[in-house]
């Protein structure tokens, strides 16, 4: 490595230390504010940028503070009443994009590594604004409900070359989260997200699949008869 090479190694390092430094100290004024919606809404215009570049691959080094900032905001600072940012609906494809990649990545995006994180997100847009899950964001097709069941779909996926089945785990609450938030509100899509599930039980429990993922998937399906017990029953009656 020649003195320029590394100097501008040096330089970078040194630029990444900076920016996931500065994307803690947003997290600590977050926290700060839990209990002040209103001042939350005034520094989301701020730190929005930032914890945007926190999802691009130049800004992996801040992702795992940028995905909290993103929670912690929501989290305390929005009710279904008050509803999520359009500002913020506008990054969870980001959010997405970053676990699963694009259709040719077959093992996921660049980081996959976060899905937890960015699955801990996910159920706070939903428990949070379940109406503007709903809706269809400028620029798009389809509605982020529509997007995020291809999401889980793609995740289950990758899970089934897993042994301890834990991302599969983690995706599953995601599910269970939409079954609770919107009861009655997705019939159209039951008959998908429930032979989904049958189809993993199935799975799961011929190949003797880690029982927690069993449980998980007991779960979810109670879940979705609790979401709608009669379009749920009569469709696990179709399948058998």
């Amino acid at each position: 490595m020649t003195e320029d090479a590394g100097d501008d190694y040096a330089e970078m390092e040194e630029r990444e230390l900076a920016a996931a430094g500065c994307v803690t100290a947003i997290r600590r004024i977050l926290e700060a504010l839990n209990k002040d919606r209103a001042g939350l809404a005034q520094v989301l215009p701020i730190i929005l940028p930032i914890m945007m570049h926190s999802l691009t691959p130049d800004g992996l080094e801040a992702i795992e503070e940028g995905l909290d900032c993103i929670n912690i905001f929501i989290y305390y600072g929005c009710t279904p009443e008050t509803k999520v940012p359009e500002c913020l609906w506008k990054i969870l494809p980001m959010m997405m994009y970053v676990v699963v990649g694009g259709e040719n990545d077959m093992d996921g995006g660049y980081g996959f590594e976060y899905l937890q994180q960015v699955a801990i997100c996910l159920q706070n847009f939903i428990a949070k604004d379940p109406a503007t899950l709903m809706t269809v964001m400028e620029g798009q097709t389809e509605t982020f409900f529509e997007l995020i069941v291809k999401f889980i779909q793609r995740i289950l996926v990758i899970n089934s070359s897993s042994a301890q089945k834990m991302d599969g785990i983690t995706i599953l609450r995601v599910l269970i989260t939409i079954f609770e938030s919107m009861p009655g509100q997705i019939e159209a899509a039951l008959p998908t997200l429930v032979g989904m599930l049958l189809a993993e039980i199935k799975m799961a429990f011929d190949n003797k699949t880690n029982q927690n993922y069993q449980a998980m998937l007991l779960q979810a399906l109670s879940m979705a008869i609790y979401n709608s017990s009669v379009t749920t029953l009569r469709i696990m009656e179709s399948e058998q």
